[in-house]
């Protein structure tokens, strides 16, 4: 299943590959200093190959990237693919973690940020179109 994000600790959670802008969180942001974002994200660490096959090589519980989806001007992640800090609570049934990145824009304006979480399926679901979570940030860039 697809991994669930979340933009708050406690927020509310995103999960699938169909992002709306009508659950996109607002920030607001300046030219003059990076704009922080952290994701919490949950994963039930179910991986198939529809086969099932066993993994022949270890992968990261989940991945994600961010990129600019629209905006101005150009944006700049410090790290457009963060790692994913697992956190407490983690067993081997259950994968909680937490990422971090800043991102800076070149010119003020109205933006929106796009971020892709993978669980072990990786990059498209491993083909099977599947285990992905696609989330939104709306950016208020100020000068």
């Amino acid at each position: 299943t697809p991994p669930v994000i979340r933009f708050e600790e406690n927020g509310p959670t995103i999960q699938g590959p169909i992002a709306t802008l009508a659950k996109a969180p607002a920030r607001t942001a300046s030219l003059a200093a990076p704009l922080a974002l952290t994701l919490w994200v949950t994963d039930d660490m179910k991986y198939t190959t529809g086969t099932s096959a066993p993994l022949t090589a270890p992968r990261p519980s989940v991945t994600l990237t961010w990129s600019k989806y629209r905006g101005p001007g150009a944006v700049t992640f410090d790290k457009a693919k963060p790692s994913v800090e697992k956190l407490p609570g983690s067993d081997n049934a259950i994968f909680n973690g937490k990422a971090a990145t800043s991102v800076k824009f070149s010119e003020p304006g109205d933006y929106v940020l796009h971020v892709t979480v993978n669980d072990y399926s990786g990059d498209g679901g491993g083909g099977f179109q599947c285990c992905w979570t696609t989330g939104l940030v709306k950016v208020a860039v100020k000068p």
